[in-house]
């Protein structure tokens, strides 16, 4: 594997380097005319396209009611509209081929959230359910998709501990502790769990990883199991809440919408609706 500087010069978008079988994309693929000529059938052709692993996207520090929508934009702009606009671009390739490895990389200041960065988090969860989508579509095609939080100290954590930077979030009881991230919050930890998802032998698909730090874990959305009333009102919501929120036991996950869709099914007709006719072929 060859790490590439995209800060090397570049000329129209594009970076060539020794010993590489095409040049390399550096160029904002949020715009219309990047779009274009980087797209299949254009005088630009780089031949295969194995790996896509969508890292970029700035972050600001902002409070919701103060937040302006061109805040807004330039996050949502470089993180979801340009995580779809590259895996859109790379996806006939891999179709062709029938074989690709889509990274798409997320954050717990998103997934878990933190003040100050709606913006961000709105962007950043973005990019969970187009890894979960686009998995679901390249099952069949040899293409895998997921997502991938990542903590790591890089010049973009840099604020979260100055204090002087504008509304960044209340994080005190780590912000004298930056020497002991620099230390152990290492990006190129983060490295080696990008390397298993872009590899051949990448056993998961459609899931979100989360690693830092070297520690490496499963993060998923669960259901708990409820509560079931054919005629419900807003008193038997409150009255049941108890029963609806429960996380006792083993919370349910799906594989895909269709999934859920039977288990309620099942849900419903247990709590005493009258079974589907069946098809008569």
């Amino acid at each position: 594997m060859r790490l590439i500087d995209l800060s090397h010069p570049i000329s129209d978008g594009m970076v060539t380097y020794p010993g590489l079988p095409a040049p390399v994309i550096s160029d904002h693929l949020t715009r219309d005319a990047s779009r274009e000529r980087h797209a299949p059938g254009h005088e630009f052709q780089i031949g295969r396209i194995d790996i896509v692993v969508h890292n970029a996207g700035p972050v600001t520090f902002a409070p919701f009611g103060s937040m302006s929508y061109e805040q807004y934009r330039q996050l949502m702009t470089t993180h979801a509209d340009g995580g779809f606009l590259i895996c859109r671009a790379a996806w006939p390739y891999m179709e062709r081929q029938r074989f690709g490895r889509l990274i798409l990389i997320s954050s717990q200041a998103a997934l878990s959230g933190l003040p100050n960065l709606v913006h961000y988090g709105m962007a950043k969860t973005a990019l969970t359910g187009l890894a979960r989508a686009l998995a679901l579509e390249g099952a069949t095609l040899g293409i895998r998709a997921n997502a991938l939080s990542v903590t790591g100290y890089t010049r973009m954590m840099e604020g979260f501990f100055h204090k002087d930077v504008p509304d960044r979030p209340a994080i005190d009881s780590i912000a004298h502790a930056e020497r002991w991230w620099q230390r152990y919050v290492r990006p190129e930890l983060v490295s080696a769990v990008v390397g298993y998802l872009a590899h051949e032998c990448c056993a998961v698909n459609g899931v979100i990883l989360d690693t830092g730090a070297g520690r490496t874990s499963l993060q998923f959305l669960s259901m708990t199991e409820g509560f079931v009333d054919l005629n419900l009102t807003p008193e038997s919501v409150r009255d049941h809440l108890t029963e609806i929120v429960s996380a006792s036991g083993a919370g349910r996950t799906f594989t895909d919408a269709m999934a859920f869709l039977e288990w309620q099914y099942e849900k419903v007709v247990a709590g005493g609706a009258e079974p589907m006719p069946k098809i008569v072929r």
